[in-house]
């Protein structure tokens, strides 16, 4: 694999679009990464698209060094590895979406949170009097804010203010893939990027850069007569 290009790239799409999987919609424009078409067209296949780039990035990992070869053997094993826990991550999230709380849980805990709020006041306005009022609207908007929290909870991977903010986890993703392969991934594909000359380059500019900046020795001063003053 010369180019790296594809599998960081691809790296990059996984994320947002597991993000949109988990949402139950792919949202091609909200991706600004530019693919090569046939990863386009792998896409547009839709099913569990996340997946699908997943399988797409190891079969690209295949073609790194003769096989049997180290150190490309050991580099490509490491990176299967990493495939490996993207497809976990990928399978967690899903049943995190899949197994919602069982519905008679949800049905009883509001039964019981109603009937509470409903008997409250009786048991409180004899030793309460009119702050019975304010007291049973406090506990019972606090108890049932709960409820409501336990519902959000349950999955919180919704295009809602109060869930992940999954758009800002695939843009830190994105900034991270874009240091790593040295320009924007919004860019179109070229010919592969020559790594190694611009590693050198930025060597050689790195050990110039620090001859400029090593101190010259001072001048030795000079008499007013216009004579040196050397010292031993």
């Amino acid at each position: 694999m010369d180019n790296p290009r594809p599998v960081v790239s691809l790296t990059a799409a996984f994320a947002y679009l597991l993000g949109q999987h988990l949402q139950g919609k792919v949202r091609m424009d909200e991706m600004p990464i530019k693919l090569r078409e046939e990863d386009y067209d792998l896409i547009a296949k839709g099913g569990n698209v996340p997946y699908r780039i997943a399988s797409r990035i190891r079969d690209e990992i295949k073609d790194i060094g003769p096989k049997g070869e180290l150190p490309a053997s050991a580099v490509r094993i490491s990176m299967e590895g990493d495939v490996t826990t993207l497809m976990d991550v990928m399978g967690a999230c899903e049943r995190i979406v899949k197994t919602p709380v069982p519905l008679p849980y949800s049905r009883h805990t509001s039964r019981f949170l109603s009937l509470y709020a409903m008997t409250l006041p009786f048991i409180l306005v004899d030793s309460q009097g009119l702050k019975t009022i304010v007291g049973v609207a406090m506990i019972t908007w606090a108890l049932f804010a709960i409820e409501e929290i336990a519902h959000m909870i349950e999955d919180p991977f919704t295009d809602k203010s109060f869930s992940l903010p999954l758009a800002a986890y695939a843009e830190t993703i994105h900034g991270s893939c874009e240091q790593i392969i040295g320009h924007p991934l919004t860019w179109d594909y070229e010919e592969p990027i020559e790594y190694v000359e611009q590693v050198d380059d930025i060597a050689e500019l790195e050990e110039e850069e620090e001859e400029e900046e090593e101190p010259e020795d001072p001048p030795p001063p000079k008499h007013p007569d216009g004579i040196e003053i050397r010292f031993p």
